[in-house]
This record gives C-alpha cells, sequence and structure tokens, in this order.
C-alpha cells in the first residue's frame, strides 16, 4: 500500500492528480512560475497544456503568412517565403542563425501539410500528456524535434547528392519523437505491451507510407524524430512523478524549452524586420538581378553615389537570407562591393561565412 501525499509546504493531505493544496493554496505540480505559463490557456486548452501550446505555436506563423500573401499560401508557400519564416536554411545555418533548428518545427510548406500534421498532434499529444505529463509531453516534443532537424543538416553536409534541398520544416519530427516516446513509455508500464505494438504498428505503417508518397529527406527526418523521441523518454520516468524535486525538474525543463522557443521566434522576428518578406516571384528576380548586375561608375565622395551602393548592398543581403541555390555567389558578391566600400559592411564576417560555404556546400553545388 503506498504511502499518502502529503503537502511540501502546509504537510496537508492531497490527491494525486491535485493541481494545488486546497489548505495552503501551493502549487503541486512543479514550480510556481510552471503554473504561470498555463494560465493563460482558455479552459479547455487547459486539460491538455503541451497539445494546446504546440498547435498554437504551429499555427501563428502560417497564419502570418496567410495575412500577408493571402489565399495562394493555402495550397503552396514559396521556398524563400519559408526560410523567411523560420525554415532550415543550410547557407543560413552556417551563418550563424541556430535558432532555425527550433522554428523549423512550427513552419509548414501549405494548408495540408498543416492539416496533418495537427490532426496528428491532437491525435497523439492528449496520449503523451497522459502517460507522462504535459511538462514532459512538450520536451519531449522540443528535443526530438529541434536536433532531429540539426541532425538532418549536418547529414545534408555529409550526403550532398542524396538530400539536395537542405530546407526543411514542420511538426512531423517532434509528433513521431511522441511517438517513440509512447512506445518506450510503454515499456514501462506494466500491462501495456499491446499498446506498445500497436503504436509501432502504427509507425511502421507510416513510414511506408512516407517512402510511397513524402520525399526521402521527410523519411529521414521521421525516423529521426522517432529514434529521438524513444532515447528521451527512455531516460524520462512515465507519470507525473513525485511531489519533489523531480516535477520541479521537468517543470524548469518545459520552461527552458518554451522560452527558446519564444527566443527562437524573436530572432526570426528580427530578421524579419531587416529583410521583409518578399511575396512574388517577380520581386525576387529583380532584386536578384539588381544585386549581381554590374556597378555603375561612381563617386566615392558622392551622397547620393552612397546610398545607391548603400541599396545595393542590402538587396544582396535580403537576396542572400531568403534562399538562392548559389549562395557564396551572393557572398561573393558583397565581398567585391567591401572592396571599394569597406565601411558599409563587415568584411571579415563575410570572408568567414564564404569559407564555411565553400567548405561544406560546395559539393551540393
Amino acid at each position: 500500500m503506498s504511502e499518502p501525499l502529503l503537502c511540501p509546504k502546509c504537510g496537508a493531505l492531497i490527491g494525486k492528480h491535485l493541481v494545488r493544496c486546497y489548505q495552503c493554496n501551493t502549487y503541486l505540480m512543479g514550480s510556481r512560475v510552471d503554473s504561470w505559463t498555463t494560465a493563460f490557456l482558455p479552459e479547455k486548452a487547459q486539460k491538455n497544456p503541451a497539445t494546446s501550446l504546440l498547435i498554437f505555436l504551429s499555427l501563428l506563423p502560417f497564419l502570418i503568412v496567410f495575412l500577408k500573401i493571402g489565399p495562394s499560401s493555402l495550397l503552396s508557400i514559396s521556398s524563400y517565403t519559408m526560410t523567411q519564416i523560420g525554415a532550415t536554411n543550410s547557407a543560413l545555418i552556417l551563418m550563424d542563425q541556430y535558432w532555425r533548428f527550433v522554428t523549423a518545427n512550427f513552419v509548414h510548406f501549405n494548408a495540408l501539410h498543416l492539416l496533418m500534421n495537427m490532426l496528428g498532434l491532437l491525435a497523439l499529444g492528449p496520449f503523451i500528456e497522459e502517460m507522462f505529463d504535459y511538462k514532459k509531453c512538450f520536451f519531449i516534443f522540443f528535443i526530438s524535434g529541434t536536433f532531429t532537424f540539426a541532425i538532418f543538416m549536418m547529414l545534408t553536409f555529409l550526403f550532398p547528392n542524396i538530400f539536395m534541398s537542405a530546407l526543411a520544416g514542420g511538426a512531423s519530427a517532434g509528433i513521431f519523437g511522441l511517438l517513440g516516446a509512447g512506445v518506450a513509455g510503454a515499456r514501462k508500464m506494466s500491462g501495456k505491451k499491446d499498446l506498445q505494438k500497436i503504436l509501432l504498428k502504427n509507425f511502421f505503417q507510416n513510414l511506408v507510407l512516407g517512402l510511397i508518397i513524402l520525399p526521402l529527406g521527410s523519411t529521414v527526418l521521421h525516423v529521426l524524430g522517432f529514434g529521438l523521441g524513444f532515447l528521451c523518454a527512455f531516460f524520462i520516468p512515465a507519470g507525473s512523478g513525485s511531489l519533489g524535486k523531480e516535477r520541479k525538474l521537468f517543470s524548469y525543463s518545459f520552461l527552458f524549452s518554451l522560452i527558446i522557443v519564444v527566443l527562437s521566434f524573436g530572432f526570426q522576428t528580427i530578421e524579419l524586420k531587416k529583410y521583409p518578406l518578399i511575396i512574388s516571384q517577380e520581386s525576387f528576380k529583380s532584386r536578384l538581378s539588381e544585386c549581381l548586375s554590374i556597378n555603375p561608375n561612381l563617386e566615392n565622395n558622392d551622397p547620393n553615389s552612397l546610398n545607391l551602393i548603400k541599396e545595393k548592398i542590402k538587396t544582396c543581403e535580403i537576396i542572400l537570407r531568403i534562399g538562392v541555390n548559389h549562395p557564396e555567389a551572393i557572398v561573393n558578391r558583397l565581398l567585391y562591393l567591401a572592396q571599394d566600400y569597406p565601411n558599409l559592411l563587415n568584411k571579415e564576417k563575410y570572408t568567414f561565412y564564404l569559407e564555411r560555404m565553400n567548405k561544406l556546400l560546395k559539393p551540393a553545388l
């Protein structure tokens, strides 16, 4: 017979699933700060906070693009727009935009892509929250998705002939991570062997379907996500745990993950303010042509000439940050401009970026 649970602050007898002590109102599910993170959610959403937060974070970028571009985004979002809202891009990762490993989990290429992933979250998220708890569920999704995109980016450098496109995004890596966590969790619980078989069967069915209808890169993302989710859950205890250090540990892990997600979107927002969304393909092509065009004969001391060069530099930087097939050509162009106008951009920074690109991206070009 298990020992009765007592409030760690006042010693009152409490229930296992009680959120707050009925006597002293102490928050029992983790840290006090943890209780604030879900307080803003609607009452229905608070039943499954992690699932609700993940769906909200996935819908937000798509909604912004829809309001900016219009109904055409329902069918397809261009690769350079996807790059601007946070998808992984090999050149930009090499330019120290590592937050894209996080934001990539919440951006989607079209409405169908978003819908399928949200249905997967709705089906799997509440189940994983019940098996572990919502903080562990969010943390497993975060770790599975983020590290999956990081590993996949390394694979694009190692096998450029197989993974020609380094642009990637979507919640499916994290969702497969939750599926892997379910398999690992079922192993720990007595009488759950049938559940483990069902989850494994679901994984292999999705894997085969993905091999038939999805690019190879997507299938690799799914396998990586599943494996990372399984490993995470292998070391994470199932259930909500004790009232002491364990709950606080995962409470802080959840808060850390959520803060990193918010900061990552913040960095991407700063990028958008510097280099706003390019919507039309014609605008993209005209800016690319302007960047690569020959410089006119300009006087260095002429303010109008300097303004024209500043505009050209800004145009090249915009093109570089919305994704091109040959980023090293744009960086070379910027370095060429820096020879005559060294005060207008950081030559050392772009020289370093070019060395990285030539070393890691050249085989894929």
